[in-house]
């Protein structure tokens, strides 16, 4: 893994659309699991696609960021890795804690998503202060809970004040979601 819980990644990373084969296996003592432990503030990951298996038992696991704070922006993003986690696990980002804003362009997840709670085929979890901005992003993956099937684009969203959702290509986008017109 890049980073930790202390050490964040803060920085930009362009994958020129190579593919990353990722195979982290964490017991459940360990938060935070992914090709990036914590993506810091201001940065952003970039053409990138991922592949392998993730699976950590502890908080937020995604197959290529466990957390991602403050602004930064996840662009072109593609998830072919199987990821399994506890609580908060998404097939990209396991979950997204900001106080600013968050884009995530051209996301997009086609594996098996497998958790406990707060599960979703893109981002896990979300509990943001402004906004997460989205465009072009799909979950076309399995998305299962234990014990029960939910399929998700979003996990569970908590926000302060908007989320623009354009383009998702998921029926069912959201759960326990409110959401503000502009």
């Amino acid at each position: 893994m890049i980073g930790n819980d202390v050490n964040h990644f803060h920085g930009n990373v362009e994958g020129n659309c190579h593919i990353i084969t990722v195979n982290l296996f964490l017991p459940a003592v360990f938060q935070n699991v992914g090709l990036f432990s914590v993506l810091g503030g201001n940065g952003s990951i970039s053409h990138l696609r991922i592949a392998g298996n993730v699976t950590g038992f502890g908080q937020n696991t995604g197959a290529l960021v466990g957390q991602v704070v403050g602004f930064n922006t996840l662009s072109h993003i593609t998830n072919y890795a199987t990821v399994t986690g506890g609580q908060n696990v998404g097939g990209v980002a396991g979950a997204i804690i900001s106080h600013g804003v968050v884009h995530l362009n051209c996301v997009s997840n086609t594996a098996t998503v497998t958790g406990m709670e707060a599960i979703g085929g893109v981002v896990g979890y979300a509990n943001v202060k402004e906004a997460i901005f989205t465009a072009g992003c799909k979950n076309s993956g399995t998305v299962k809970s234990f014990p029960h099937f939910n399929p998700q684009f979003m996990g569970n969203l908590n926000r302060h004040r908007t989320l623009a959702a354009s383009q998702i290509q998921e029926p069912r986008v959201f759960r326990s979601v409110y959401m503000l017109a502009n």
